[in-house]
């Protein structure tokens, strides 16, 4: 059963890995901003997929908030709070890296 919900996991996040890459090599060819802004959308359809996947703190959180006696408002800013973090880490570590892979690989 969990193997089938992580394949399908899997399959979800190529297939919208996928539609992305088709929309930014249009927005690549085309430089249409609007077909650029249509890609935001299936931009947090992957992220929401991808936080399904195992990892990310998901045992931690529960088992953090199983413990305490936050009421659900709390644990939902603390939720919040980690995906803030995740998000904003991940972004990071991308614009950091920009130069060097534009360096390293000609733009």
């Amino acid at each position: 059963m969990w193997a089938d919900l992580f394949v399908f996991l899997i399959d979800a996040q190529t297939q919208i890995n996928r539609a992305i890459a088709t929309d930014v090599n249009a927005f690549a060819a085309s430089r249409d901003w609007m077909l650029l802004a249509s890609v935001l959308p299936l931009g947090i359809l992957f992220g929401a997929v991808h936080a399904l996947t195992p990892g990310h703190s998901k045992t931690v959180l529960s088992s953090y908030l199983a413990g305490s006696h936050f009421s659900v408002l709390r644990g939902m800013g603390v939720a919040l709070t980690l995906s803030f973090t995740h998000i904003l880490t991940a972004v990071l570590i991308v614009v950091l890296a920009l130069p060097l892979i534009t360096t390293t690989l000609g733009g």
